[in-house]
């Protein structure tokens, strides 16, 4: 099964839940929740204009994002925003790390927080990070993409033995969110000019992009890049159902990535101990 069926976004799948009495009744409850969320951030972010700096409208808007993930995401998942780390990962690699919008954080792993604001997350706890444009133009969607490339240089420790039920995303899932863009056919020329210029092979730039109130971007091989597909992404053009797609394919990856339990082992292996150890019989 493709990402546009798991999506909903073929009309064949569309047609053969019509005979299900139960899925389009959850379908048109959570498109309704979703649609009025997306009414209620459009509108937010109006207001959020009233401030004459942009950092300040940035940052009131991306609280707007914060709230409403806080409300709608699983128990089981928080928000950080900082620097991700790898196992792998020295205080000299500092060109490997972005400061992040928003991690969404699995809450059962710690994180290093000095002040309780932003924080050093372990790969591991990590299922998706989120960045948020008031505007998606050119100069604001090129730091989104080179983090997104940073971030993907960084792995998931080994594992000897994974135990998990349902679908677990094989690295962190990269989302990019805006309050307004460009039409569809201008995004797409900026995505062309950044792989030609950064010579990149892999078409996969993130695994979904949403411009809320006008469409969504979903890679093909968002989190599977086994499968063969002949295009790079689906787009998807609606006014409403924009925060719909992006919450749905939030909620599927995160399906199996709570059920597997993390590992931090292989952040102590390693490690060499300066000082002297002594063994002591008590």
């Amino acid at each position: 099964m493709n990402y546009r069926d798991r999506l909903g976004l073929d009309r064949v799948a569309q047609q053969l839940e019509l005979r299900y009495l139960v899925r389009p009744v959850i379908n048109t409850m959570l498109k309704q929740h979703f649609k009025n969320e997306e009414d209620a951030l459009f509108a937010n972010a109006k207001k959020a204009g009233i401030f004459s700096h942009p950092n300040n409208i940035g940052q009131a808007r991306e609280v707007f994002v914060n709230n409403f993930l806080q409300n709608n995401l699983p128990a089981k998942l928080t928000l950080w925003n900082g620097e991700i780390v790898d196992y792998k990962t020295t205080p000299k690699t500092q060109g490997r790390r972005n400061q992040i919008d928003i991690g969404v954080v699995r809450e059962d792993m710690s994180v290093i927080s000095p002040d309780g604001k932003t924080a050093m997350i372990p790969y591991e706890a990590v299922l998706a990070t989120i960045e948020v444009k008031s505007v998606l133009t050119e100069k604001h969607l090129l730091p989104a993409l080179n983090a997104i490339q940073n971030l993907r240089k960084l792995k998931r420790a080994p594992r000897k033995f994974v135990a998990n039920f349902g679908y677990v995303p094989p690295r962190i899932v990269n989302f990019i969110f805006a309050y307004d863009g460009p039409k569809s056919s201008t995004a797409i020329k900026y995505l062309k000019k950044y792989k030609m210029d950064n010579e990149i092979s892999d078409a996969n730039l993130f695994d979904v992009l949403t411009v809320i109130k006008k469409y969504t971007f979903i890679a093909t091989q968002a989190a599977d890049k086994k499968k063969k597909c002949n295009v790079d992404y689906y787009l998807f053009q609606h006014n409403n159902d924009n925060l719909f797609v992006f919450m749905k394919f939030l909620y599927f990856s995160s399906s199996g990535f709570l059920s597997m339990p993390p590992s931090i082992q292989p952040y102590f292996q390693n490690r060499s101990l300066k000082g002297n150890i002594k063994e002591i019989k008590i």
